[in-house]
């Protein structure tokens, strides 16, 4: 039973501390859901405080974006440390979203009561890979320029809304200021918003779970679990220290769109995949141009994939099984494009 005296705290702050402390997490799935999730959670921070530094300096605009990142790598008293620890710390995202997901796959975490926390981990994964692939673009090299026009490109192959999601996307017929202005108000503005929003939904959601089975063994979320949650995001500080400190994120040239040439250009890992599957298929399928047929694919693949709970509302090994095979084969495909 919860103490009384918690309801008439006059402090709000430490009315929520005490309810907070009295939560307890399932051992096992629980407590190893904890731990990753405050890793997602952490690194989400340390975007959004990296993030708010680097905009203090950057100039949206072809003629100054590029100069403006380079004076902050160049000149600006740990600037380069900050840019890579942002950097470093969106591709850990990305990890950890990954991560999470493919345990909730492993353990059928997915399904209820936690289906709601299922669709909320994957738009906060397909939230983070929006916001990399955005904030890649800013400085304004010849591959942001590229991956501008190739992301407008695939937008624009979505069916109904793709030629509105480019027009929004670059504002013209190339990517050029307008572009780049919209570019930085989606990654810094509302991406980070709906990704806040995600995370605070599922976090919610975690707090009101109560564990499947009324005999399942619980630890206190404070200090026990939130002590192992600190110690990973201690670990996940050393990584991204020793990464940001030893493989810098190089910065190459400004680009000029009308110069700017694909060739010798590989695409982020995390879209590699996706161009593999571009470049490998044929001009058109079932009469229809390719890149229409795989971009309609990928889009509904994505919708089944968060709301898988309601297509395997029982858990089944088979549903599990076919999902692994997915995403081996994604991970697979990924490694390949990057070796290629």
């Amino acid at each position: 039973m919860e103490d009384p005296s918690v309801d008439s705290d006059p402090k709000p702050l430490r009315s929520l501390l005490h309810r907070l402390g009295a939560l307890n997490v399932p051992r096992g799935d629980g407590l190893a859901f904890v731990v990753l999730f405050s890793v997602v959670v952490f690194l989400v921070a340390v975007e959004a405080t990296t993030g708010v530094l680097l905009a203090l300096y950057y100039r949206p605009s072809v003629a100054d974006a590029n100069a403006s990142v380079r004076f902050v790598v160049t000149d600006v008293e740990y600037g380069a440390l900050v840019r890579a620890v942002h950097h470093w710390a969106a591709h850990g995202l990305l990890v950890a979203c990954g991560a999470t997901l493919a345990w909730a796959v492993l353990r059928r975490a997915y399904r209820a009561p936690n289906a709601f926390a299922w669709v909320c981990g994957v738009g906060v994964a397909f939230l983070a890979m929006l916001e990399t692939a955005t904030g890649a673009m800013l400085p304004w090299t010849r591959q942001s320029v590229i991956e501008a026009e190739i992301s407008s490109t695939l937008a624009g192959q979505v069916p109904v809304v793709g030629p509105l999601l480019r027009g929004l996307m670059l504002g013209g017929s190339e990517p050029g200021d307008l572009a780049l202005a919209r570019i930085l108000g989606v990654h810094a503005g509302a991406l980070p918003m709906a990704l806040t929003f995600a995370v605070l939904l599922l976090a919610l959601h975690a707090a009101g779970c109560t564990p499947r089975k009324a005999s399942e063994q619980t630890i206190p979320l404070a200090p026990n679990a939130a002590l192992r949650a600190s110690i990973a995001a201690a670990a996940t500080v050393i990584v991204l220290l020793l990464l940001s400190s030893f493989r810098t994120p190089p910065l190459a040239a400004s680009a000029e769109v009308a110069r700017a040439s694909a060739s010798g250009i590989k695409p982020s890992w995390f879209l590699a995949f996706m161009h593999q599957m571009l470049e490998a298929a044929p001009a058109r399928m079932i009469g229809i141009p390719s890149a229409s047929v795989i971009t309609t694919a990928l889009v509904l693949g994505f919708g089944a994939f968060a709301l898988f709970p309601l297509v395997d509302r029982r858990g089944s090994r088979a549903m599990q099984a076919v999902v692994l095979v997915a995403l081996a084969a994604i991970v697979g495909g990924t490694i390949r494009a990057l070796l290629s």
